[in-house]
């Protein structure tokens, strides 16, 4: 997790227990906020994927993901990390960071590590548009930017 996410849950037991049996536990953005309107055209294709597979896939919360190492996320994070070595996979020249919500194209901004986080994951679990497998999504944490949090109070 990153530093914009809180754990608002004092039980992570089905979470972590989730993770465990389904390799990985991921929150998304509603489809709103999709793969297809927040990646770069050039790291679709250098992916090899087409983007209209992706507008209706939200993107991952990038910033709040349980993994349970093994084979599954082995690979996973054996492709994010080749696509991160190689500027033209993770970050191609000239991409914009920003996302007008007002605007709705694909391609229009590009999230760099979350856009290729979400592709990967879209590829494993492609059938619901949250938890890979449940229903109902856990609430065990929020993100909250721009919240200043003093970790080594002044006296």
């Amino acid at each position: 997790m990153d530093s914009s996410a809180r754990i608002t849950s004092g039980d992570l037991d089905q979470a972590l227990k989730y993770s465990r049996k389904h390799s990985v536990l991921h929150f998304t953005y509603g489809p709103s906020l999709s793969i297809a309107r927040h990646t770069d055209a050039r790291t679709m294709q250098y992916l090899g994927e087409d983007v209209c597979k992706f507008r209706h896939f939200g993107e991952i919360e990038a910033g709040f993901v349980l993994y349970y190492f093994d084979d599954v996320t082995k690979t996973v994070v054996d492709v994010w990390g080749a696509c991160a070595l190689d500027r033209n996979c993770i970050a191609p020249p000239r991409a914009k960071y920003y996302c007008n919500p007002m605007v709705n194209t694909d391609g229009q901004c590009h999230r760099f590590d979350q856009s290729v986080l979400s592709i990967i994951l879209r590829r494993l679990f492609h059938k619901c548009n949250d938890n890979p497998i449940i229903e109902h999504p856990m609430g065990i944490h929020e993100i909250r930017r721009g919240e200043r949090v003093s970790f080594f109070p002044r006296k």
